[in-house]
């Protein structure tokens, strides 16, 4: 899955990865409830997000991924993607809590365990603007 829609300045670009396409739906469905937020893209696979951020004219604030994926995990993703866009953050998604040690090198600003809610990913935002200062005359 490859969707992508138009973004705003005034909203923070988010890209969701996730091989699970329930996970993504979800996922889509409570940024969409986020008015602050526009959802730039969602990629099944991390391969396709590399190749889809690297081609797309509007970068992402923000990166949810999945860890646990087949082709390439969010964590070598993260890596990949951060030498390209340093300043991106990232919030690590998994239903197994073993991999937090291992993201500790990409500095996320997040970490959820499936199943995920929508308080949580709405926290991850705001942890990013009050870290950044980005959008601050926003509601």
């Amino acid at each position: 899955m490859d969707k992508k829609t138009n973004p705003t300045t005034e909203q923070l670009n988010i890209v969701i990865v996730d091989d699970e396409s329930d996970a993504l739906n979800l996922m889509a469905f409570f940024l969409q409830q986020m008015p602050q937020v526009h959802l730039l893209a969602s990629y099944s696979s991390g391969q396709q997000a590399i190749r889809g951020i690297k081609s797309s004219p509007v970068k992402p604030d923000i990166i949810f991924t999945d860890i646990s994926m087949p082709d390439i995990d969010g964590i070598e993703l993260s890596k990949k993607i951060r030498k390209i866009l340093p300043e991106v953050a990232f919030v690590f998604i998994t239903a197994y809590n073993h991999y937090a040690p291992e993201t500790t090198e990409i500095k996320p600003i997040g970490f959820l365990q499936k199943p995920i809610e929508s308080s949580e990913m709405f926290h991850c935002i705001k942890l990013f603007l009050a870290k950044t200062g980005k959008y601050k005359s926003q509601p």
